[in-house]
């Protein structure tokens, strides 16, 4: 039997004590992988805009002195500003397409580079969290070696299952994410767990989740919910840490992160015992 809302959240937060070392280490080294990545192309990518802008004739600059002017409450200075950006109101159709292609150009291939590598990082650490939630291991460096090990499997796992709910919102509408996603919550579990292949625990926990749906929707929004409020409240107070925000913001969402896919993890071990 699945076990109430209430039961799983407090199973959930005794498991994450329970194991706090571990995930804590995890969430530290992936969270300060993901920040460091995104610091350095945040560089590389503020470096390009520069460049973008430069070309379409605004003067950087001049921009950043009018907006510090700004936050100190010079009134005259968003007058300054939009006398500064009169030249692109007046650019024609083709001036914005070249300039709109050119940002895309300069701007795109390292926008898309990040966007992999985080995805790259992401299937990590969900594997590293998996293998805890289900008590593959205590020695850190074993889990870490097993995540790597299933880094290719979780992330075929992960593409396949996005082919059969995301790819269709652009066709169907968001409704088939709500109605599809719930039922292959079970798969990461089947793959680290039971050693299935990427289709097949797709396929298995389609089937073993006919009946479920409104169980782990519920389950699954309240809990996401819950993990968000809680993300949002602490990351606006890690903000008074000024520049070390940007190192502890990204181990704080592996922590949530961690703590929602025990939670997962748990919702489908339940399920899955209930339908033998």
């Amino acid at each position: 039997m699945v076990a109430p809302l209430g039961k799983l959240l407090s199973e959930t937060w005794s498991f994450v004590q329970a194991h706090a070392k571990t995930i804590l280490i995890g969430a530290v080294v992936f969270g300060l992988v993901l920040g460091g990545i995104q610091f350095a192309f945040a560089g590389v990518l503020g470096y390009q805009a520069e460049g973008v802008m430069q070309n379409m004739g605004i003067n950087t600059e001049r921009m950043e002195d009018l907006a510090e002017r700004m936050e100190a409450g010079d009134e005259a200075a968003l007058g300054e500003m939009m006398g500064e950006l009169e030249g692109l109101q007046t650019m024609t159709k083709g001036q914005a397409a070249g300039f709109f292609f050119g940002f895309l150009k300069n701007m795109g291939p390292g926008i898309l580079l990040l966007w992999i590598i985080s995805l790259a990082v992401y299937v990590l650490s969900s594997t590293f969290y998996f293998l805890i939630a289900l008590k593959k291991g205590k020695d850190i460096g074993a889990l870490f070696q097993n995540s790597v090990q299933l880094f290719l499997p979780m992330l075929g796992l992960h593409l396949w299952v996005f082919l059969r709910t995301f790819a269709w919102i652009p066709v169907i509408g968001v409704i088939t994410l709500i109605i599809l996603g719930p039922r292959f919550v079970l798969s990461p579990v089947l793959l680290v767990q039971e050693e299935k292949g990427v289709f097949e625990s797709a396929r298995i926990s389609y089937k073993k989740t006919s009946g479920y749906w409104g169980k782990i929707f519920g389950n699954m929004f309240v809990a996401g919910l819950f993990i968000g409020l809680i993300s949002m409240a602490l990351s606006m107070a890690l903000f008074i840490t000024g520049p070390l925000a940007l190192l502890l913001i990204p181990i704080l969402s592996q922590v949530m992160c961690a703590f929602l896919i025990v939670f997962m993890t748990k919702l489908s071990l339940g399920i899955l015992q209930s339908g033998k």
